[in-house]
């Protein structure tokens, strides 16, 4: 606390050091709000912790990888050197982040009794800082991902390529992605970057629950599978995910809807009224 003078004003020189005291303050708020977006570091960093990217805020759970070999016929598995998070370097981008890996390209292979999987995946979580207010909601519609090229072949066993994401809210998750798979000699490419909710404005007005505008997911980097003499392969483009959201207005109530609405006041309001009458003039004959 600073003393007053008899006049009741603080002295000038307590007032400059307030002032002074004050700027600092916001100084440092900018500097803490300013620390909280998204750069591009490796995603060692990123794990357990919150950035921002446009007004989209991130918090990155556990990385898991693994790489291994299953004998059939021994029913044994072999753990191989896995890629760490440190191999991976995250860059955001407007509405998403894209993961370059420093150990691409990758490729498995497999024979009649041993199978091969590669594979490098992450949770998080996300929240949309400006959602929106009264009956206008921003709500996430579509996770796409894409990347670099995808193969997987044979003729006698089973394989598959990939890279995709999911995002779920509270009853719904939004998928996105690309998989190019082979089953005996039968290729398979699967495109998952098309909207969960094509249409947001209809489905947020049949089930609320629908949309959301937070939620949690896990990112798989990439996702090599082969057996039965397959083999599959990804080239190590970087991954890129990217989150769209979309406008959703409530729709207004219809001019019948708010005429019911007001006869129904107006008819407890002159009940309401009735009653209060009668009791006066219970009152006053008592």
């Amino acid at each position: 606390m600073f003393s007053t003078d008899r006049h009741g004003k603080i002295p000038s020189g307590a007032l400059q050091i307030l002032v002074f005291s004050f700027l600092s303050l916001i100084g440092t708020i900018r500097s803490a709000t300013a620390d909280t977006l998204c750069s591009t570091t490796s995603l060692t960093n990123l794990m357990g912790t919150t950035c921002d990217i446009g007004s989209l805020q991130f918090t990155f759970g556990g990385f898991t990888s693994q790489n291994s070999t299953f004998d059939s016929g021994t029913g044994t598995t072999t753990f191989l050197t896995a890629p760490s998070a440190s191999a991976f370097q995250f860059s955001p981008t407007s509405t998403g982040f894209s993961l370059s890996f420093s150990g691409g390209p990758l490729s498995v292979s497999s024979t009649s009794v041993i199978s091969s999987l590669q594979v490098a995946s992450f949770t998080y979580n996300v929240v949309d800082l400006n959602p929106g207010s009264g009956n206008v909601h921003d709500i996430f519609t579509a996770l796409g991902a894409s990347g670099g090229v995808l193969s997987s072949a044979g003729v006698s066993g089973f394989s598959f390529a990939l890279y995709q994401g999911s995002l779920c809210g509270p009853v719904t998750c939004i998928f996105g992605g690309r998989s190019v798979e082979d089953n005996l000699g039968v290729p398979l490419i699967l495109n998952l970057d098309v909207p969960d909710v094509p249409n947001p404005s209809l489905a947020c007005s049949q089930q609320t629950a629908q949309c959301f505008s937070s939620g949690h997911g896990t990112l798989e980097i990439f996702a090599l599978s082969a057996n039965g003499g397959n083999s599959a392969s990804w080239d190590g483009t970087p991954t890129t995910f990217t989150f769209v959201t979309s406008r959703f207005i409530d729709p207004a109530p219809e001019p019948s809807s708010l005429l019911l609405v007001g006869s129904g006041l107006l008819c407890s309001l002159t009940f309401v009224c009735r009653k209060r009458s009668h009791v006066l003039h219970f009152s006053a004959g008592v």
